[in-house]
């Protein structure tokens, strides 16, 4: 809850959204998921739409119950309640509890939606876990139709595809290290080479900057 709760205030004031509208997505995102407190399934690295009938309506309805669990508190404001509610709906209607389309769909849910559901796909929950450039490359193609696109072009570049210290294996099979990022191009940062394609150690420092090494490309990530 709290590293979408992160990403979507980060995305509220990039976006340019009032204080209120910020505070209101801040407290939404991180109450969104309250109704699963009722559960005592394991949603972690499991599909959910590979779950039973049985298994995936009790999923399905947390956030029914957790709107039922906000609805009688006066102090959250209607906005948040309605993100607790509408976080799984969708711009095709394909979401849930109510099947609404993008017309029907508010800004702050929008935003919270999305970075919802990056968080659940790169930590697993409710989906099998991924890795961040894998999710990124998703929300390009069939979360375009799932989310705003618009928004979700503007929240995936705010993302680096390979965070700073991870291991990477570029397209010439070595080796290497993110060490710094190339703000507006996630995809293409700065890496030194730790081994060739042959398992050998460098032994010199080799630092290659993939905005000027245009032929270079990662092409997976190491644990």
């Amino acid at each position: 809850m709290l590293s979408t709760a992160v990403l979507s205030v980060i995305m509220s004031i990039k976006l340019d959204f009032n204080s209120e509208q910020i505070e209101n997505i801040g407290m939404g995102a991180l109450l969104h998921d309250i109704g699963l407190c009722h559960s005592n399934m394991d949603f972690y690295d499991v599909e959910i739409e590979d779950l039973d009938a049985q298994d995936k309506m009790v999923y399905r309805r947390h956030v029914i119950k957790g709107y039922e669990m906000m609805n009688n508190q006066q102090w959250v404001p209607e906005t948040v309640k309605n993100i607790v509610l509408s976080h799984h709906e969708r711009e095709d209607g394909s979401g849930y509890p109510f099947h609404k389309k993008s017309d029907r769909i508010s800004k702050e849910v929008k935003v919270v939606a999305v970075c919802d559901y990056f968080d659940e796909l790169v930590n697993g929950i409710g989906y099998n876990k991924r890795k961040t450039y894998e999710v990124v490359e998703y929300l390009r193609t069939v979360g375009a139709y799932l989310f705003d696109y618009d928004l979700v072009t503007k929240i995936i570049s705010q993302i680096a595809w390979f965070p700073n210290g991870s291991k990477v294996v570029t397209n010439e099979g070595d080796i290497a290290i993110i060490v710094s990022q190339n703000k507006g191009l996630p995809d293409r940062p700065i890496i030194k080479l730790l081994s060739d394609a042959n398992g050998n150690p460098y032994e010199y420092e080799v630092v290659k900057d993939l905005t000027e090494h245009l032929t270079v490309f990662i092409v997976d990530t190491e644990e």
